[in-house]
């Protein structure tokens, strides 16, 4: 409750005042400016609006009898809260982007300026890193393609897959749900990476080995946890009034899902897909181990390959260069689908 404290210029007045029962944010009949003694401007007091912190009045001069004139009132900027909001996402904006600029800097730069501070600012630039990378046996493109089908396959494998699980597992009762969910929370967590010679041994069983198709398969497999948090937590926030007018209607399950369900997580659906694409797109070790050909790589591994291409030095140039062309294709992604990704994150973080 709003107070007001207590001073010799405040002999009369409520301590306690609020916000009128009835009238609250109407203006009066016979409305004034409000004017205040000066000596009233205790230190650490001063009066605000409710919901704008922004614009203040200060006086020029007083009259006489130490009141302001309204006409003379000014407005000053005050720092606020979104002021300090507005500093916390510019710094965050800079510890996120810095690394990016630093790597697109370096991408444009020769081998010597990177180690050599006293070159010339014009002599330090330079586009052979990027000819050197698109001349390259096979062709750097080919390693975007090759991720690019990856990722594709391995998110239309996951969708197909979690989104009938997801619903299954949102209708079921809540004790087995829970149980459930746990498992998948656990599943989620658990490092993948100890399952490298359990995949690998898979690969040589049944010759999945050099195919780029089939490597979607545990990609998909790997993607399902997560998926199915998502894709569950978009069900259960669905209304069951809607399933039981469509069932009223004579829909079938399918149809339901068809044409009543999946419109409504489109927004869940759009961020799952896009998180699943970035999972399948980055990943490394079981591409290391289930890819050899050099023209079936994915694009970490070809990346790695270029660090580690020469024997005494590092080819820093080449490698940004390969960095910030890899980066090209998510970046255009995430921006394009930036609201459905925010939107299914969120969804069901907020009921009533």
């Amino acid at each position: 409750e709003p107070s007001v404290p207590s001073g010799p210029g405040f002999r009369g007045v409520r301590s306690g005042s609020g916000a009128h029962r009835w009238r609250s944010r109407r203006q009066h009949r016979k409305h004034r400016p409000l004017c205040l003694p000066q000596r009233n401007a205790l230190p650490r007091f001063r009066l605000q609006r409710h919901g704008d912190a922004r614009g203040l009045p200060v006086a020029d001069r007083a009259d006489s009898c130490g009141h302001v004139a309204a006409e003379e009132l000014r407005s000053v900027e005050l720092p606020g809260p979104m002021t300090r909001r507005s500093l916390w996402i510019a710094l965050l904006l800079i510890w996120s982007l810095a690394p990016m600029l630093w790597q697109l800097l370096s991408s444009f730069t020769t081998a010597d300026a990177l180690v050599n501070e006293q070159l010339s600012f014009w002599s330090r630039w330079t586009l052979n890193n990027y000819r050197d990378l698109l001349s390259t046996d096979p062709p750097f493109w080919r390693y975007l393609l090759n991720s690019s089908l990856v990722a594709s396959l391995t998110t239309l494998l996951t969708l197909m897959l979690a989104i009938p699980a997801a619903y299954g597992l949102a209708k079921l009762p809540q004790r087995l749900k829970g149980i459930l969910r746990t498992a998948v929370v656990g599943a989620a967590l658990f490092p993948y990476v100890l399952l490298f010679l359990a995949l690998l041994e898979l690969a040589r069983t049944f010759a999945l080995g050099n195919n780029l198709i089939a490597i979607a398969i545990p990609y998909s497999a790997l993607s399902m946890p997560l998926a199915l948090l998502l894709l569950t937590a978009a069900f259960e926030a669905l209304p069951n009034d809607l399933e039981d007018a469509a069932k009223l209607e004579g829909l079938s399950l399918w149809q339901r899902l068809r044409w009543v369900l999946l419109p409504l997580i489109a927004p869940a659906s759009a961020s799952t897909a896009i998180l699943v694409f970035l999972f399948a797109w980055n990943e490394y070790p079981v591409a290391l181990t289930w890819l050899s050909r050099s023209d079936l790589l994915t694009l970490p591994v070809a990346m790695a390959r270029i660090a580690g291409s020469s024997t005494y030095s590092v080819p820093y140039g080449t490698y940004a260069a390969a960095t910030v062309l890899g980066a090209i294709p998510l970046l255009v992604l995430v921006l394009v689908f930036q609201r459905q990704i925010v939107s299914g994150l969120t969804n069901g973080a907020i009921k009533g």
